[in-house]
């Protein structure tokens, strides 16, 4: 029996979170050890409602523990919550009368979580971290040997050529906790793998595929059609094809998933050391790329931005979630 590949999800559990969390639970060689939630589109209290429905969804509420994380930036009480694509709920505007309440949730906070987790199977675990990194960062602060005991981090954040989505040059789980974010990209000693906002825009889901997918006659599939209905208000917009520069969809948290799930799923990466601006009116969030290796030569560089992948491979993942 191959061994399996130890996984633990750090989100904000809005749409492309949710087809994240499926697409892993869908893979019998994925073991999901835990979910911890953060603030980011929603309030941490509603990511973690999201979470044990999206579990509830796959058939999985009960098996898998929900830890609650931070309910704001390590700086900023203040959260820009992204509900103008995930809905005011976080999954769409669409209740359900029958979801999970929060007794399904872990007495155990999701920073704990993620220490004792990681601690328990040094070099073993990966985090795939797809929503503001703040519980990571307390994580590091609290245990610096967490950063050296993780196997590795898959990120979506930042961007790398200075194209935001929350502000001119910030990229929104960034710009959220800038200062989480400096911590994961200059702290951690383990490899780091990083999903820009660019990337997930050059390679948009065609909107025919997309639309025909949303229509699998599960309950998984039904399921993602109804949290999907504010996004997809938002893609046909005007100010949704400013922002992603496409008429088709981009998703942003399953790519940073499937590079776990299979890493033949890259194609190509770039290895640079990277950083975010914190002080800047204009520039905060923004990520910044050492193109031209100027920075600390005596620092090893751990940060992979993948730039490439294979689209068919993430179909054929996306197809698999709602069988």
């Amino acid at each position: 029996m191959s061994k399996k590949t130890k996984v633990i999800i750090d989100c904000d559990a809005g749409v492309d979170d949710a087809q994240a969390i499926m697409m892993a639970l869908a893979y019998p060689h994925i073991e999901v050890l835990g979910i911890t939630c953060v603030a980011g589109n929603v309030s941490v209290h509603q990511v973690t409602l999201n979470v044990l429905r999206i579990l509830k969804a796959c058939g999985k509420l009960g098996k898998i523990p929900v830890y609650k994380g931070a309910e704001s930036s390590l700086v900023s009480r203040k959260i820009n919550l992204a509900t103008h694509f995930h809905g005011d709920d976080g999954l769409g505007d669409n209740p359900d009368d029958n979801a999970p309440d929060a007794s399904h949730l872990s007495s155990k906070s999701a920073v704990l979580a993620l220490i004792e987790e990681v601690n328990a199977h040094p070099g073993e675990v990966s985090v795939v971290a797809i929503g503001p990194l703040t519980n990571l960062a307390l994580a590091a602060r609290l245990d610096p040997t967490f950063t050296h005991n993780v196997k590795e981090v898959s990120l979506m954040g930042g961007n790398i050529a200075g194209r935001g989505n929350v502000t001119a040059t910030a990229e929104f789980n960034f710009y959220v906790d800038a200062e989480a974010a400096h911590v994961v990209l200059n702290d951690f000693h383990c490899p780091v793998y990083i999903t820009s906002w660019e990337t997930t825009c050059n390679f948009p889901l065609k909107q025919e595929w997309f639309l025909k997918w949303l229509e699998k006659s599960t309950e998984k599939g039904r399921f993602m059609k109804r949290i999907n209905k504010t996004a997809m208000e938002y893609y046909t917009s005007e100010r949704g094809q400013k922002e992603c520069g496409t008429q088709d969809y981009v998703t942003c948290d399953p790519i940073a998933m499937a590079l776990v799930i299979n890493k033949k799923f890259i194609q190509e990466t770039k290895k640079h050391h990277v950083t975010v601006e914190l002080g800047g009116e204009i520039t905060r969030g923004l990520m910044v790329v050492d193109w031209s290796d100027r920075f600390d030569k005596s620092k090893e560089v751990n940060t992979f931005l993948l730039t490439k992948f294979d689209q068919d491979m993430l179909t054929d993942m996306m197809e698999l979630s709602l069988a």
